[in-house]
């Protein structure tokens, strides 16, 4: 396992059972929720951690619904670090946020040895600020299902259910990229 998947093993592992030092005279407090496929742990308010759980469980719905028939459960819930701020996920995650030079990172996941983690800023602006986390977590489900796969299909696939769009009414898949417009003209 990486050093960084090791790190936020151990952040989870702590976070649960012991809440987090207050920060400049806030007392800051870890909660995890939980839901049928997420366990989500995060220092934000509780109805958000709600919310990125049911999201998540919203964005496995679509993608059993567009790809009927395929496995989309490992066997354990999949650990969602939902930070409320870029510095607190920048703080919990420094190694692999120097790796990544941008502050717009939405969040990152982490494959590690039998389990897999998305750590994800609340805060996240943008057409579809958790692109990377659902491209990822779309390869995640392929790779559930399928042994060695084209790379022009996976990473095609993986692009087209990362440009998700999940809100209170409905969930679209492959929404127009902006920028990757901006890159093909």
């Amino acid at each position: 396992m990486r050093r960084g998947a090791t790190c936020i093993v151990l952040l989870l592992s702590c976070a649960v059972v012991c809440p987090a030092a207050p920060q400049s005279g806030d007392d800051v407090r870890w909660l995890e929720v939980r839901s049928p496929h997420f366990s989500v742990i995060s220092n934000a308010e509780e109805r958000l951690a709600r919310a990125t759980a049911a999201q998540f469980e919203q964005f496995r719905e679509v993608f059993l619904a567009a790809m009927p028939g395929m496995r989309v459960d490992s066997g354990t819930p999949l650990v969602i670090l939902a930070v409320k701020d870029e510095k607190t996920l920048k703080s919990v995650l420094p190694e692999n946020w120097e790796k990544r030079s941008t502050s717009r990172t939405g969040g990152f996941f982490l494959r590690g040895l039998g389990k897999n983690y998305i750590a994800l800023r609340l805060d996240a602006v943008g057409d579809t600020p958790y692109h990377i986390i659902h491209h990822e977590y779309a390869h995640n489900l392929m790779n559930l299902n399928y042994g060695v796969v084209p790379i022009w299909l996976s990473e095609g696939l993986a692009e087209f259910f990362g440009h998700t769009v999940i809100n209170a009414r409905e969930a679209v898949v492959g929404v127009r990229s902006s920028s990757e417009l901006a890159l093909l003209r």
